[in-house]
């Protein structure tokens, strides 16, 4: 593995080299599920795709201190689907869960 600084930037998916270290912390292994994978979702926000499979990976750190390249990748998942609902493509389930916030209601209810 490679070690880098903390102080060092942090990159974008453009930089993924797809070598999968990432998904050790991803739901990929429980499932086998290659669309639910950390690396597709870096795929996907990589090549500016569009998919409601960039919600199913989760967001909690461990594949980006995996990460040998030091991509942000929390921070492009959010971006690509920042793009998607500026483009109006959130998801069904996305614009539920939030108009039901809105209204003051319990949104997994």
């Amino acid at each position: 593995m490679i070690f880098r600084r903390k102080e060092e930037e942090k990159k974008g998916a453009d930089a993924c080299i797809l070598c999968r270290l990432c998904d050790a912390g991803s739901s990929y292994p429980l499932t086998l599920d290659e669309r639910r994978s950390l690396r597709h979702a870096v795929w996907l926000a990589k090549n500016r795709r569009e998919s409601a499979w960039l919600y199913a990976a989760m967001l909690n750190g461990v594949g980006e201190k995996a990460c040998p390249i030091g991509i942000a990748i929390d921070d492009a998942i959010i971006d690509a689907r920042r793009r998607m609902v500026e483009k109006g493509m959130e998801t069904k389930e996305n614009r539920e869960f939030f108009a039901k916030l809105r209204q003051g209601k319990n949104p997994y209810a």
